[in-house]
Order: C-alpha cells, then structure tokens, then sequence
C-alpha cells in the first residue's frame, strides 16, 4: 500500500513539473548584454550590479560588462539602482501607451524595499533592480540570483553545477520588507 502511495505521489508530482516547467517556458526573456550601473551610484548600488555580474556568469558563464550609460551596449539590459537613481527613473517614466508594467512607479518603496520589473525602452528589453534606498537595492539584487537558481545558506552560497542560458525570464516582484516578520 505504501509502495502505491510512493508511486502515486511521484506520478502527480512529476506531472506537476512538467507543467511548472512548461509555464515558465512561456514567460518573456531578456537576454541582457550588460548591467548598468550610474557612475555616481552609491557603494551598495555598485555592489548590487557587480553582484549581478558574478552571479549571472557562475549561472550562465558569460561575463556581462558593468556600464554607466543606457546607451552604451546594445541589446537587452539589467539596470541597477535606487529610486533616486537618474537611470531607474528614465526607464520606469510611464509613457503614453504602455502596459501598467512598464510604467511602474517606485517613488512609493521605502528604506530596504526593492522592485524587480521587466520593461521595454526604446524598444530595447530590460530588466530593473530598484531599492527604495541603496541596501533595498542589493536586496533586489539577491532576490535576481534566487531567480537564476542560487541559494543563500548560512554555510555559503550554493550554484547549481549546470550552466544555463542567458536569457532571464520576465520578472515582476515588488517586495515591501525583507526577512521574517511577524
């Protein structure tokens, strides 16, 4: 009866991650070709997208260049910094007839509050990490590797062996506090 069960159980869950695996095909991609950063961007900011950096190369094995200008490298872009940053208020302004998902505003995330939202501009795809504040930001950042398939433990850091393709999927995760709260 147990070998049943066992059997039963491990049909239906396998079912159930060919279904996951097939919703999270389906999402959009970013395939980015660097992660910017402002020059003037505080030491938490620069932080977060050289963080971005390393994870996305460990996961994928391509190192994207780190860049201070929106048009600097062509195709898709991870962009980096708090909601005071110049960058993240171009690329999030609401322009006439966007989706609501581009025009998101993250003049309302607070201290250690951060935002993960795939955008389009100028018809290029992006992806933004924004902090309410600088560390809000890094926790942004943290919240992508979990994305790409690392863990944080309290023993190190853990990174699947199995490379993956650059291509990030389309995220929209707005995160009002950080940790365990009760």
């Amino acid at each position: 009866m147990l070998r049943r069960a066992m059997i039963l159980l491990g049909s239906v869950l396998g079912c159930l991650g060919a279904w996951a695996s097939g919703v999270a095909g389906s999402e959009a991609k970013i395939v980015p070709a660097a992660v910017v950063c402002a020059g003037d961007a505080s030491f938490a900011e620069r932080l977060a997208a050289g963080e971005i950096r390393r994870y996305v190369s460990l996961r994928t094995g391509r190192l994207l260049p780190v860049v201070d200008r929106l048009e600097t490298a062509s195709g898709g872009l991870i962009v980096v910094g708090s909601k005071s940053n110049k960058l993240v208020r171009t690329v999030l302004e609401p322009r006439p007839g966007a989706n609501d998902r581009s025009a998101v505003s993250v003049q309302d995330l607070g201290p250690e509050q951060y935002l993960l939202a795939d955008s389009l501009w100028k018809d290029r795809p992006i992806l933004v990490v924004a902090g309410g504040d600088p560390i809000g930001t890094l926790y942004g950042a943290y919240r992508l590797a979990e994305h790409l398939g690392v863990r944080f433990y309290l023993h190190g850091d853990v990174i699947p062996d199995q490379k993956t393709p650059l291509a990030l999927p389309g995220i929209h995760e707005l995160r009002k506090f950080r940790g365990h709260h009760t």
